[in-house]
């Protein structure tokens, strides 16, 4: 592996990293907003971080065992992509709804990063 190729791996990689930490605790102070947006109350509201919280921790060590014999890059790249699209997905929901499948999706996808 060359050099530069070895820092472009290590800069996605990091800004993949910066994503997933970004996502996973950005609603936190969107939450007032999406309170109301949605028409929903507090303690629904707060789901949306402990759901996905919660997924990642039960779904890390099963999706990982299902998934110990895949290449280890292919399945990274996968994964970045199903993350990417799940958050896309959740920035465009209309309804709360939707905003929990799309957080669903990206919890699992999280689980394996």
């Amino acid at each position: 592996m060359s050099p530069k190729s070895a820092w472009v791996g290590l800069t996605v990689l990091s800004v993949a990293v910066f994503g997933a930490i970004t996502i996973k605790v950005a609603p936190i102070g969107l939450l007032p907003d999406i309170m109301t947006a949605f028409r929903i109350d507090k303690a629904t509201t707060g789901l949306l971080v402990s759901m996905y919280a919660g997924l990642v921790a039960v779904s890390s060590v099963p999706l990982t065992r299902l998934t110990r014999r895949v290449a280890r890059k292919p399945l990274l790249l996968i994964t970045l992509a199903i993350f990417s699209t799940s958050n896309l997905w959740a920035a465009v929901a209309d309804s709360f709804d939707m905003l929990v499948a799309a957080r669903t999706l990206g919890g699992l996808a999280h689980s394996l990063f």
